[in-house]
């Protein structure tokens, strides 16, 4: 009699054990990152025997996916090894399946997902899909000569945030060969195909696609072109090999509708659209596009990373350009391209030209348009030269030349030189000027340089200066500087003169003075820097009905830093027996205003005498209510404003002015103080009354100008007294 087996009987508590490091111990390591906790019994003897387990694993990864829990439970037999349950955590999700694996390497399993998104898959990670899915698989037979069959459904699928709608998908393995299939949308896009799962891995699958407007950029993930072009395609791509052997690698893509809609413009293909490819050879076989003014044919092919030979044929719209470029808010023309690539897929040298005709665009935030445009660009391998470009702007004329150096398709630095004449310029607001001269804008991708000069041929700055509104702002905090910026142009250094002594005049409600300008303007777009001198040497200057004669004025522009000119300024102004002299020096910041009168008067006498029109001893008392009515004057500032400025676009007057006025019966009126240039700068008409008084008194006053050093004024007072005088002007230089 043969002895028995003893019979054994074993249990074991595992307590957070690294299972990749259990596995080691019997077999090679395994991407396992995940430590468990359970308890495993066994019982029998060596030939037969049972045992069962069930561990709960902590946090980790298995083969490169993530998990936050897992509870695995198993029976072991003779003949096989049973998982009657697990359960895993992923994500947002969970994952459930059952299944044995027998001693024979047959096996079955069944899995069912629920809830996981595809950005919680690790396999696809870096792919930009999501959404959520349920997934079900069942597989069974030997590892030898499995079969599985798996199905994917979600409704809403997303590629880079674009939602594309419901998609379903299938798999099978039978016989070693896999086929799969999936739908996005029902009829939207469809995808077949098959590999055999033996040597040499032959191949195949076909992508069809139903007429639909998507966009090609949002898809592409570049959202900062989003919207500027969206695109229809209906056809199908079908390509087939062998392994990843790309000699055998074939395919042909044809697209019986091919169209490209650009905001209200529409290019469509011309026929049908095919490609082949072979090997590694892409070859365009039927590319034709057209629309209104514009058909362009392709013809060539590329093989990927080594080569590429497009030639570019035909007639295009400049209005086409208008949805690609946002800053362009106009667009027409057109541009006859003929252009051939051709050479190393990283350095390709071009070779064709561009001509532009009759084209108009218009920029944004350019006041002017660009019209009459007509030149030749020719690409000369690794060189495009615009040969001349000519064009009206702004009433004026423009000439431009220049090149860029390329690397590929890699910009290594150009060269750009712009002449104009008579180019009206209006901008800022309320500054029109008519300028000459050259530019040259120059630099490479690191640094870019903008040099040249201009000649100022005539200038008129006559925005209405509120100056009121601004006192008041500034004292509530509100006057601050904007900061802006211009993208990459930003950095560009400036170096520009601007200068000129004819016809340059500043003329608003404060004052009106021709000027002499010579400046440059240096630093950067983002913080330009002004050095040089702006004078007057005659004008006038407006204070309440006061209008002070300039006998000198300049700015002069000295800070690298900063905008802050140096401002010497003497102006004067006869008021009854009193010639008051107005004296500004220092910086911007912080310029000394010094008053002086002929007779002598105390300072609080000659503001009185400015803004009253009667100094303190005259005012008997009423400083008080005059003090109300200037704090009232500027708390009102804003309206006061609109309504004078309303007042002098209404009656076309030069000056339209509203002040506060003691009358001689010591009541405070408004005074309106008007005037206009008759006959340019020849003949000037002012008039003053107060308003609501008794009593007039009305100022007239009429000034005739001979030449630059005589005139001739006539006025009548608020007295009633008639007189003329004959003006003297000379100049110490």
């Amino acid at each position: 009699m043969a002895p028995r087996e003893p019979v054994m009987t074993a249990r074991l508590k595992v307590i957070r054990a690294d299972v990749r490091s259990i596995v080691a111990l019997f077999y090679k390591p395994l991407p396992l990152y995940f430590s468990g906790s359970g308890d495993l019994s066994f019982t029998g003897t060596t030939r037969d025997f049972t045992g069962t387990g069930r561990v709960v694993l902590e946090p980790g990864s298995a083969y490169g996916e993530k998990f936050t829990k897992a509870t695995v439970t198993a029976a072991l037999t003779r003949d096989r090894i049973t998982f009657p349950e697990v359960n895993v955590d992923k994500g947002s999700g969970t994952v459930t399946g059952t299944g044995w694996i027998g001693f024979d390497r047959t096996y079955s399993a069944s899995i069912e997902s629920r809830g996981v998104r595809f950005s919680e898959v690790g396999l696809i990670a870096g792919v930009p899909v999501d959404g959520i899915f349920d997934l079900a698989i069942e597989s069974g037979g030997s590892f030898s000569l499995p079969w599985v069959s798996a199905s994917l459904e979600t409704e809403d699928v997303s590629l880079n945030q674009v939602g594309l709608g419901a998609m379903s998908a299938g798999l099978q393995i039978r016989d070693k060969v896999l086929t799969g299939s999936a739908e996005v949308a029902g009829d939207r896009a469809r995808m077949t195909g098959s590999l055999a799962l033996v040597k040499p891995f032959a191949w195949n699958t076909e992508l069809s696609i139903a007429p639909d407007l998507f966009d090609p950029f949002l898809l592409l993930g570049k959202n900062d072109l989003a919207g500027r072009m969206k695109a229809v395609l209906h056809g199908k791509i079908a390509l087939r090999g062998v392994g990843l052997d790309e000699k055998n690698l074939a395919g042909e893509a044809s697209f019986q509708e091919l169209a490209f809609v650009l905001g209200e413009y529409v290019i469509d293909s011309d026929g049908p659209a095919a490609a082949s490819l072979r090997g590694d050879r892409i070859s365009i076989t039927s590319l034709e596009l057209s629309g209104q003014g514009t058909k362009i044919s392709v013809t060539g092919g590329a093989r990927y990373r080594k080569e590429v030979d497009l030639s570019f044929l035909g007639t295009a719209q400049l209005s086409l350009l208008r949805p690609l470029l946002r800053d362009l808010e106009y667009s027409d023309g057109t541009a006859q391209v003929t252009l051939g690539i051709k050479g190393a897929w990283s350095e390709p040298d071009m070779a064709g030209e561009l001509l532009v005709r009759s084209g108009e665009i218009k920029i944004r935030d350019v006041p002017q348009k660009f019209s009459a445009l007509s030149g030749k660009v020719t690409f000369d391998q690794s060189r495009i030269v615009l040969d001349v470009l000519t064009g009206e702007i702004g009433g004026g004329t423009l000439r431009a030349t220049g090149n860029a150096e390329l690397a590929g398709l890699s910009l290594l630095d150009f060269s750009t030189k712009v002449t104009f004449e008579n180019v009206t310029v209006r901008y800022p607001e309320g500054l029109s000027s008519t300028l000459s001269g050259d530019l040259q804008y120059d630099g490479d991708v690191s640094e870019q340089f903008l040099t040249g000069d201009v000649s100022i041929r005539r200038a008129r700055y006559d925005k209405r200066v509120e100056w009121k509104s601004m006192l008041v702002d500034i004292g509530r905090g509100l006057y601050q500087k904007k900061k802006s910026e211009a993208g990459w142009i930003g950095d560009t250094q400036i170096n520009v003169r601007f200068h000129g002594k004819d016809n340059i005049l500043f003329q608003n409600n404060l004052a009106k003075m021709p000027l002499d300008v010579d400046v440059f303007l240096r630093g950067t777009v983002n913080r330009p820097q002004l050095l040089g001198r702006i004078e007057a040497r005659k004008g006038s200057v407006y204070f309440r009905q006061n209008e002070f004669r300039i006998l000198h004025g300049s700015a002069d522009f000295v800070d690298p830093n900063r905008i802050n000119p140096v401002l010497d300024i003497q102006a004067e102004i006869q008021i009854r027996q009193y010639l008051v002299r107005l004296s500004v020096s220092g910086t911007a910041d912080r310029a000394v205003v010094t008053l002086l009168s002929d007779p002598q008067l105390p300072d609080s006498d000659i503001l009185a005498l400015l803004a009253l029109g009667k100094t303190g001893d005259q005012l008997k008392g009423r400083e008080a209510g005059v003090g109300m009515s200037e704090a009232a004057s500027f708390a009102t500032g804003q309206f006061q404003d609109i309504f004078e400025s309303r007042a002098r676009s209404l009656t076309g007057l030069d000056r339209f002015q509203v002040d506060p006025y003691v009358s001689k019966g010591d009541t405070s009126v408004p005074r309106v103080t008007v005037g206009k240039e008759v006959v340019q700068e020849k003949l000037y008409v002012t008039y003053s009354s107060n308003v609501g008084s008794t009593t007039p008194e009305q100022i007239f006053r009429i000034e005739y100008i001979l030449n630059k050093h005589f005139s001739l004024v006539g006025e009548r007072n608020e007295l009633g007294n008639t007189g003329a005088d004959i003006k003297y002007r000379f100049e110490f230089k």
